[in-house]
């Protein structure tokens, strides 16, 4: 230390102070170099927006945003004033202390509150009952679930607590079986009567209200909520009702259970409500309904929708084509308006149980649309996603496929089949060969498929239908405005495949369940390619083939001479996308063989025996030279 460049103290009163200024420079010197990073030199304000957004790609209430916090104190004081990010709380997530919740809140500021309460324990309802006593009249939302034998308690209590400010409310109570004989189970008439002066959503499942009482809504959601000022029986014409108390309902969610369960409702329409096609609803832009079929067939007739309404209809009991039959004089009112969205895209789900086949039909307006089924409970705060979309989406239970293609045929007859261009097949496995030659010509403008995605041999089987459905048609007018076909192989994972590997690992593993499918993509683009070169003005070219291949199965062996053969038929007319890029094999090889001259050029010639003059191929013959076809 004797040749240090500085002066040490020489006491230890020195030396603490020394240590003191130090770290307080180190401190300074810091928060200097913070500052001079371009990250640090942005405006306040755009630090804060950084913060948010970040924020809000995790789960609010966890507080898992907050470890920027630790970056530096100027993102803890900007985290700190984000009063929103505060705002959300989850009374159940893992840090619910009583000093926790109340710290959450104070960094929350004035901003409403949305709290989630989940009722399982007395623990949680002490900490649900310690929250609501102290910060009920800064509640924005409250979501509410646990078992009804506390809910119902708690649903009593409301009227105790100031709700001047909440918006949303959101209760679903379980095990509602394991009520005592007598208890009372049911939204108190008071809250409605002024004391919830500013809710605007309400969301409640299995609890019977009061619909003369609801007004103000622009979201309600009801799951088999019958309704109290109605007597025994809840009508349809109670529910049309609804509709005129509600004129600003901008989204509505109906769940009705089937014959034989707790809450049915009544088809029934008195004399007093003779509005057929009267009743209005210019601002509802998301509407949900499971229910019996002839409730909705009725709703849909007395109703008139907005032309772009996002409807999604659940009818129970909906097996043939004859059950639907009378659903279908509404939904083709609906759906040829003048004034109606055009819907593009038809998408097929095809879901079979052991039970009974869940099958879903669905049109959309562009294939930008979100993808995905219709979701059978649009959550709380995801209503304006749905909101005026023109999606239109049906769900039936046929026990057989082919009842299916006969709701299908049907459905499309009266949905301008004419105008949709994109089929959506991805998720419909389980399409069989009769329901590809039914649909398929009821497309005449279509131009792009989306083939079932392939998991399995059964899989394959279904796409090999619908290219010899396409095939049939492929040197006729019919069917020839096609120019896209997406195909997509799943990795490996579905229990058929597993299946297969174990019987066969060599060739599954190479997905030798999929040539039958390849020789079939291979024929239908040969029939489009001569159909093409003999006349094309009369035959537009097939201008697309998309494959994405999770395991690569197509560049194994067994496909390799295929592939090959499919892009030839596709050259000049169009092209093949492999991982979504243009794949050209040609191009692959000569890349291949530059490679590996160059890794052949590195070699040193005395360790390694380098192939003789001649024998490293220098010319395109290992392109597979094709057989004419």
């Amino acid at each position: 230390m004797a040749n240090a460049p500085f002066t040490l103290p020489d006491t230890i009163s020195g030396i603490d102070a020394r240590l003191a200024f130090l770290q307080e420079e180190t401190i300074a010197l810091k928060r200097k170099r913070n500052e001079l990073t371009p990250l640090f030199r942005l405006p306040p304000e755009i630090l804060a927006e950084i913060i948010t957004i970040y924020a809000h790609q995790t789960h609010l209430p966890s507080l898992s945003w907050t470890t920027l916090m630790r970056v530096c104190q100027s993102f803890q004081k900007l985290a700190l004033a984000q009063h929103p990010l505060w705002s959300h709380i989850d009374l159940n997530s893992h840090n619910t202390a009583g000093f926790f919740v109340e710290t959450h809140i104070q960094n929350a500021g004035s901003h409403p509150l949305t709290v989630t309460m989940d009722l399982t324990d007395n623990t949680s309802t002490y900490i649900a009952s310690w929250t609501m006593g102290r910060y009920s009249a800064q509640l924005g939302s409250l979501e509410i679930s646990g078992h009804a034998t506390i809910l119902a308690g708690l649903l009593q209590a409301l009227v105790q607590y100031p709700l001047g400010a909440l918006r949303s409310l959101n209760i679903s109570p379980r095990h509602r079986r394991a009520l005592a004989p007598g208890t009372v189970m049911a939204f108190p008439d008071v809250l409605l009567r002024g004391h919830l002066p500013s809710l605007r959503a309400l969301s409640l499942s299995g609890i019977p209200v009061s619909w003369s009482l609801l007004h103000d809504l622009e979201t309600l959601s009801l799951t088999d909520c019958r309704d109290t000022s109605a007597g025994a029986v809840s009508t349809v014409a109670d529910l049309l009702r609804l509709f005129q108390l509600l004129p600003t309902l901008r989204s509505l969610t109906l769940s009705m259970s089937p014959v034989g369960d707790d809450f049915l409702l009544s088809p029934f329409v008195d004399s007093s409500l003779q509005l057929r096609g009267r009743i209005t609803a210019p601002q509802l832009g998301y509407l949900s309904l499971r229910a019996d079929a002839v409730i909705l067939e009725m709703l849909l007739e007395y109703i008139q929708l907005p032309a772009n309404c996002t409807v999604d209809l659940f009818p129970h009991g909906i097996i043939t084509s004859d059950e639907l039959r009378p659903l279908l004089v509404p939904i083709r009112t609906h759906l040829q308006r003048p004034t109606a969205p055009p819907r593009k895209v038809l998408a097929l789900y095809l879901d079979t149980p052991i039970d009974i086949g869940i099958y879903t039909i669905e049109l959309l307006d562009t294939e930008n649309s979100p993808p995905g089924r219709a979701p059978a409970v649009v959550g709380p705060g995801q209503e304006p996603d749905h909101h005026f979309t023109g999606r239109f989406s049906l769900e039936v239970h046929p026990v057989h496929r082919p009842m299916f293609t006969d709701i299908l045929v049907q459905f499309l007859h009266v949905a301008q089949a004419g105008e949709i261009t994109h089929l959506d097949a991805s998720c419909a496995a389980t399409l069989d060969e009769l329901a590809w030659f039914e649909i398929l010509p009821l497309l005449p403008a279509l131009e792009s498929i989306r083939f079932p995605t392939m998991r399995s041999r059964e899989d394959a089987f279904t796409a090999v239908a619908a290219l010899e459905a396409l095939a049939a048609s492929a040197t006729t007018t019919q069917s020839t405005q096609i120019h896209t076909l997406h195909l997509r192989l799943l990795e490996s994972e579905s229990e058929d495949i597993h299946r297969d590997v174990e019987q066969d690992s060599d060739s599954d593993a190479e997905g030798a369940w999929l040539v039958s499918f390849l020789n079939a993509l291979y024929r239908y683009a040969r029939l489009r390619r001569k159909a093409w070169a003999d006349n094309p003005s009369l035959f537009p070219p097939l201008t697309l083939i998309e494959i994405e291949d999770d395991r690569l199965f197509l560049y194994s062996d067994p496909h390799k001479r295929t592939m090959e053969r499919i892009w030839r038929r596709m050259a000049g007319m169009g092209i093949v996308k492999r991982g979504g890029r243009e794949w050209d094999p040609v191009e692959e090889k000569r890349l291949a063989r530059e490679w590996r001259k160059e890794a052949l050029a590195k070699l040193d010639p005395n360790v390694w025996e380098l192939p003789a003059d001649g024998e490293l191929n220098d010319d395109d013959s290992d392109v597979a030279e094709l057989e004419s076809d």
